[in-house]
């Protein structure tokens, strides 16, 4: 994955002030976040490939002719990967989106000298005359989205003119729309504050090269969406993407743990006569159904508006189920 992310990233190289170095900076800064969202596939094949090894060198025979039961055997592999899952869920939660705000922070700035992103202070940009800052930037149904924006005018002498201050900047049939405004024009004298309600700003700023500083959400951490969803909510505003990111990323480790103890009895049945390649096989054919079937699920729920906590709670439940099934049949 970083492979090809990497040689993705090469064809940008020459663009502004991104050079090969920066390339793989900006690369390593999104490994945590790779992890973090392969760690549950690796787990699946990695169960299945451990557990295939011992059952065909009769290791696991062993262990059942001194009295351990196969239901022992899937709990430990289980076991081991939560501790695993633990550390991951962990990563996910600090390293992995911060690298990714890194990631885009280097490599907007290397490929737009007008443009610049701070963990502290948010966006900056520059349109001709004016400089524009704005706390954080999303996508929302669709629609750009900036918030706490300010935007300060310039003379071409480089004297400041005028502030702008808007809790919101929305691009909307190509011009920023601003809303609950209050400017402040700066004469020889003195300061006219004005408020508005709503104003458009006439702006030639770039909506593509502004919406890279929006991270998605299924790359930010389950405090950053929880804080935008309180916020999407207080304003009324649509917070179906955010939700479902929420939860999608705290059944994310649950899901693993079923999954692995759903697939355990492979290992006890037909994969004892294969080799590491069947082995490896069957474990991708599925994690890929169990990803595809889960994000069928997820987005069945996103458009008729069922619950998201039992829809992602709903696979976990019925790969437990299958897999108890299967052990309290063959002890």
């Amino acid at each position: 994955d970083v492979l090809l992310a990497l040689i993705n990233e090469f064809e940008d190289i020459g663009s502004g002030d991104y050079t090969l170095l920066g390339a793989l900076v900006y690369v390593a800064y999104t490994v945590p976040r790779r992890i973090h969202e392969l760690f549950g596939s690796a787990a699946l094949i990695g169960t299945l490939v451990g557990l295939g090894v011992l059952a065909s060198h009769g290791e696991i025979t062993a262990l059942r002719a001194a009295g351990l039961a196969k239901r022992r055997i899937a709990l430990s592999s289980v076991a081991t990967v939560a501790a695993l899952a633990l550390a991951i869920f962990v990563l996910g939660e600090t390293l992995a989106p911060e690298g990714e705000r890194w990631a885009q922070s280097l490599e907007v700035q290397a490929k737009h000298r007008d443009y610049a992103l701070s963990r502290e202070t948010g966006m900056w940009a520059r349109d001709r005359e004016t400089v524009v800052n704005a706390k954080s930037v999303l996508v929302n149904s669709g629609r750009l989205e900036m918030r706490d924006v300010r935007l300060y005018f310039f003379e071409p002498s480089g004297r400041l003119n005028a502030i702008s201050q808007a809790d919101i900047a929305l691009h909307e049939d190509g011009a920023w729309r601003l809303e609950n405004v209050r400017r402040f024009d700066f004469g020889d004298t003195q300061i006219e504050p004005s408020v508005k309600d709503t104003e458009t700003w006439a702006s030639t700023l770039d909506p593509e090269i502004v919406s890279q500083g929006a991270i998605r959400e299924r790359y930010q951490s389950m405090a950053a969406l929880w804080d935008s969803y309180r916020y999407l909510k207080a304003n009324r505003l649509n917070t179906q993407a955010v939700e479902s990111a929420f939860w999608a990323r705290l059944f994310t480790p649950l899901t693993t743990l079923a999954l692995v103890f759903a697939v355990t009895p492979f290992a006890f049945g037909a994969l004892r006569s294969g080799g590491a390649g069947k082995r490896l096989f069957m474990g991708i054919v599925i994690a890929v159904s169990a990803y595809f079937a889960q994000r069928a699920l997820i987005n069945l729920a996103d458009v008729y508006g069922y619950s998201l906590p039992l829809i992602n709670a709903l696979p976990v439940i019925v790969l437990v189920v299958i897999g108890w099934h299967y052990y309290r049949r063959h002890a």
